[in-house]
């Protein structure tokens, strides 16, 4: 991608399962290499995570190249892998995490 290009921002809130705020930071603290290679193989930019406390709500942000990579993520198999393990700690609905994407209003580019 050139240098000028610009990504495409996507953003969504997740819900943590109940009691499982620290659960869901330590994994994040110890995200596997191999997560973070194959996101940024699909394209990502930038990845952030956010809590709204005390609540069990998650905020995420992620720049990606595109829609097509950026989709083509959850049919990895490390993707998978990955949702296997924080299947404990995050709500889930036919073997992925319920996501609910925001809509954005205003941006400062």
């Amino acid at each position: 991608m050139a240098a000028d290009q610009k990504y495409i921002r996507k953003a969504y809130v997740m819900e943590l399962l109940e009691g499982k705020v620290d659960e869901y930071k330590k994994s994040h603290e110890n995200v596997w290499p191999e997560v973070i290679e194959n996101l940024k193989e699909h394209g990502v930019k930038r990845f952030v995570v956010n809590w709204l406390p005390n609540t069990n709500l998650l905020v995420c942000s992620v720049d990606v190249e595109n829609d097509e990579q950026w989709n083509s993520i959850s049919k990895t198999d490390i993707c998978k892998k990955w949702w296997s393990y924080l299947e404990n700690s995050v709500l889930f609905k036919d073997g992925s995490p319920v996501v609910k994407d925001l809509v954005e209003f205003w941006s400062l580019n």
